[in-house]
């Protein structure tokens, strides 16, 4: 099940020729499979819907088509590859790869009937950027992607709420990241929690206790980072600097303004999360506390610096397992012969 998922990584560079057809992004709709036996009433529909020419597949379980993105469309996604991916017995989903998408707007603008938006952010999944569903029982959409410029992936699937086992695997084998089911953390900043509200909302929070943003970078982008001044109620900090991924709170540092200080922070985190255990590395002492997914680390380098970080580890661990399915990837490229599919029900 997950290796058919796993096979889909290459999808978008198979295919070396583009059709010269203009996608239209509204006829989504109309393909949009809920039952399995959906393939076979889809699939001759969806050239002609689309604009998109189909290709040759090697499984009885698979179709794709590809096009250009419609040039008349604000957003330029360029080439566009649309599959249909079924397991036998199991369910049947929509894939549409693109690049540069970061929301489903283009949708929200055919004007679709019964079309309702489903929420821009998922505390366990980086990936995540929007979805959208079809009435109260219809199917859904999900838009996923890493990089603002790079592969965004729109899949379908009829679950009405959570996320279904069989995307998570096609999520893991498009940027090998394992989605975390309602991460939780104790840890407040700013009065909200940095796991389950995205970075924009963290920074906000920051500024509605009055805080006030002295520097920023790369916002909008996929590692925003912003440097604040300390807000009411955190006295001893210097400065706050906010470093994201995608959506997601990367890590947050507080800046203290003298060892009394942090000191002083030594004793609240001990009393909250735990006496912690020190540790000295390249002149620098460390400290760590731990509440739920997140991590606190605290540091302090003699005539240099003191400083408390909070990570988020779900987004840390998802942009280790990102990078490594980058080099993996990379590795795999070398020219090995592609293995020729056999359908599970072929035996």
């Amino acid at each position: 099940m997950r290796g058919a998922f796993l096979s889909l990584v290459g999808l978008a560079a198979a295919v070396s020729a583009v059709p010269a057809q203009a996608m239209n992004w509204c006829s989504l709709p109309q393909i949009t499979p809920r039952f399995e036996s959906d393939f076979e009433k889809l699939a001759p529909t969806v050239a002609a819907l689309t604009g998109c020419a189909r290709q040759s597949t090697d499984s009885a379980h698979r179709a794709k088509w590809v096009c250009e993105d419609d040039p008349a469309t604000p957003d330029k996604f360029e080439t566009v590859h649309i599959h249909f991916i079924r397991e036998p017995g199991q369910g049947i989903h929509l894939l549409v790869l693109s690049l540069g998408m970061t929301d489903l707007n283009v949708l929200r603008r055919c004007g679709l009937r019964d079309l309702r938006d489903g929420e821009k952010f998922s505390a366990g999944n980086v990936a995540y950027r929007d979805r959208i569903s079809f009435g109260f029982t219809g199917p859904r959409l999900t838009l996923t992607s890493i990089l603002d410029k790079g592969m965004a992936a729109i899949v379908s699937d009829t679950k009405s709420f959570g996320e279904d086992d069989r995307v998570k695997g096609l999520w893991n084998g498009l940027y090998g990241i394992t989605v975390v089911d309602y991460p939780s953390t104790g840890v407040k900043l700013a009065g909200v929690s940095p796991i389950s509200t995205d970075v924009y909302g963290i920074v906000a929070a920051f500024e509605g206790r009055g805080s006030a943003v002295l520097a920023s970078n790369d916002t909008g982008e996929s590692f925003p980072k912003w440097t604040l001044s300390p807000p009411v109620g955190l006295g001893g900090v210097r400065e706050v600097v906010i470093e994201g991924f995608v959506r997601h709170l990367l890590r947050a540092d507080y800046i203290l303004e003298s060892t009394a200080d942090y000191e002083r922070f030594i004793g609240l985190l001990d009393a909250e999360y735990g006496r912690s255990e020190r540790s000295s590395e390249k002149g620098c002492t460390y400290r760590w506390w731990d509440a739920g997914r997140m991590s606190i680390r605290g540091e302090h380098c003699p005539g240099k610096s003191d400083s408390l970080r909070f990570f988020n580890n779900v987004a840390g661990d998802q942009l280790e397992q990102v990078a490594a399915k980058m080099e993996a990837d990379k590795a795999n490229n070398s020219g090995d012969p592609k293995k020729p599919a056999i359908d599970d029900d072929m035996f």
